[in-house]
This record gives C-alpha cells, sequence and structure tokens, in this order.
C-alpha cells in the first residue's frame, strides 16, 4: 500500500536533511541535479545524478547535495514490496542505489506528479494507480541492477569425466529453470564449441543429445515414482510443454509416457498377485 508521495525540488546541499528513520520501504529518484545519502555513521557518499535508492524499513538516513544547488527528486514509501524487488537489496546493507537513465529517471519523477494529486483527493483509484508506479518502480530498480558476479567455473585442470558427472548432478537439480548448452558450458568452464568437442570425445554424443537422455531419466523416475500430471512431469524435467515430452519419450521409447506408465501400473499389479506381464517395460 502507498503510504506517501512526494516531488519537486529539495535545497539539501545548503540545508542538507538530517539522519531520520522512514517506519516504510522508501523509493527516492532524483532526476535532475545531483543528491547523496546521509547515515549516522560511516563516511559521507558523493552526490549522483539521475539514480534510485530503495531503502528498507527502519533504515536512518538523511540527504545531502552540492553547495548551491537544487536537485529535482521523486519520493514514494509503500508498506510493503513484491518479494523480488524487496529480495534486491543485499541482505548484508539496508539499502540499494541504481543508476538510471536520464529519460527513466524523468519518467519515474512523472509517476510521482500523477499520483500526488490522487493522494491528496483520496481518489478511490489511488492504490490501482500505486500498484501500477509500484511494479514500475520495480522494474526500474531490477533492470539496472548490476548482475551479481557468475560462480567460479570448476577448475580446468579436473578431469573431463568428473566435471561432466558434477555437470549432471547440477541440471538433475535445475531442470525446472530451464538451463541450455549455455549453461553447461558455463558450469563447466568452456566454450559451448569446446564442450561439444568434450562431449564427442568422451561420451560420443552432443551436450544436446546428453541433456536430453538426462531428461528423460529424469521423467521417467517421476512418471514410475509419484503421482504427478503429466504437465507437472514435463515442467520438473525440463521440457517446455507435454507435446515435447511425449514426442522425445515416444522416439526414445516407442510409445507415450502415460501408456508406459498405464504398463508399468499392470506390471506392479501383476507382480504383486503372482502373475507374469506378457509385455515388458523398457
Amino acid at each position: 500500500m502507498l503510504a506517501y508521495v512526494s516531488s519537486g525540488p529539495r535545497d539539501f546541499g545548503d540545508h542538507p536533511l538530517p539522519p531520520l528513520s522512514r517506519p516504510c520501504w522508501e523509493f527516492y529518484v532524483v532526476w535532475r541535479g545531483r543528491l547523496a545519502p546521509l547515515f549516522p555513521a560511516g563516511p559521507a557518499h558523493r552526490p549522483q545524478a539521475s539514480t534510485l535508492w530503495l531503502f528498507r524499513p527502519g533504515c536512518t538516513h538523511g540527504w545531502t547535495g552540492e553547495h548551491d544547488a537544487r536537485a529535482s527528486v521523486a519520493v514514494f514509501h509503500f508498506s510493503e514490496l513484491p518479494r523480488l524487488v524487496a529480495d534486491a537489496v543485499p541482505p548484508d546493507t539496508d539499502w540499494l542505489a541504481v543508476r538510471l537513465a536520464r529519460r527513466d529517471a524523468a519518467r519515474i519523477a512523472r509517476l510521482a506528479r500523477e499520483l500526488q494529486p490522487l493522494a491528496w483527493k483520496h481518489d478511490p483509484l489511488l492504490e490501482l494507480h500505486a500498484q501500477r508506479a509500484l511494479m514500475d518502480l520495480g522494474i526500474a530498480l531490477l533492470s539496472a541492477r548490476p548482475e551479481p558476479a557468475p560462480a567460479p567455473p570448476p577448475q580446468s585442470s579436473a578431469p573431463t569425466a568428473l566435471r561432466i558427472r558434477a555437470a549432471e548432478k547440477w541440471l538433475r537439480e535445475h531442470f525446472h529453470e530451464c538451463p541450455g548448452v549455455r549453461d553447461i558450458a558455463r558450469l563447466i568452464g568452456v566454450s559451448p564449441a569446446h564442450l561439444r568437442r568434450l562431449f564427442i570425445a568422451e561420451l560420443g554424443c552432443s551436450p544436446k543429445d546428453w541433456m536430453l537422455r538426462v531428461q528423460l531419466e529424469v521423467a521417467v523416475d517421476f512418471l514410475a515414482n509419484t503421482n504427478l500430471k503429466l504437465a507437472a512431469v514435463a515442467a520438473e524435467s525440463g521440457f517446455a510443454s507435454c507435446s515435447t515430452l511425449c514426442h522425445a519419450f515416444r522416439a526414445s521409447r516407442g510409445i507415450t509416457p502415460n501408456a508406459w506408465r498405464r504398463l508399468l501400473g499392470e506390471k506392479r499389479a501383476s507382480a504383486a498377485t503372482g502373475r507374469v506381464s506378457a509385455q515388458p517395460i523398457r
């Protein structure tokens, strides 16, 4: 819920705002001029232009700017944020700052100017407009946030077989993220072209064929040992859809997943009653 919105010029260069605690999440955008947050402890930050800050509730901070120069800002306070946006603030600090393109900073300032009269009048549509503004703020923040540093790849001196086994373990745990060949190459620490050469030499197949084989093994395990619907099995084993799973399964085993699961159930029932099924399960 929107708790506060404001916009306009600020003269924090000659009249700094002392540190205060805010009870809500605060988005603070400087779209003209330069400002910097002030904290009770720690070195002063350099004033920044076209910057979006996000502060956790309870974060004590004030503002300063450049001498004899005004800045234009937009301020939003929200009692709650979507988890994806809230989690963007690093766990070891209470705030995050990202640089914005000038046009993006100006667009956010326009959102604040549009919300202000609705807040003053207690317009019944205020919350809808506020949620739209929150989505725009979250997208701007996450889009401008620096990418986290990638995890270091395995040492290239490790034997190829060990690196492939490590990649297979990772793949089985991350099929729900729909990884691709480039992800496996990055994990092993080689280029996609070199990854193909490694797989051809070590396994006699391409990385894509290997990934499909592992996908089918995971799908078979779900089909045999769970009651998940086919759509869930497809998602958990990294297939884009039920039809993609069915096509790959039939090409590999000559039977559809549902038919295979039905035959497996019949075989298990026969084994439980002492009868032998005449049709093998591949």
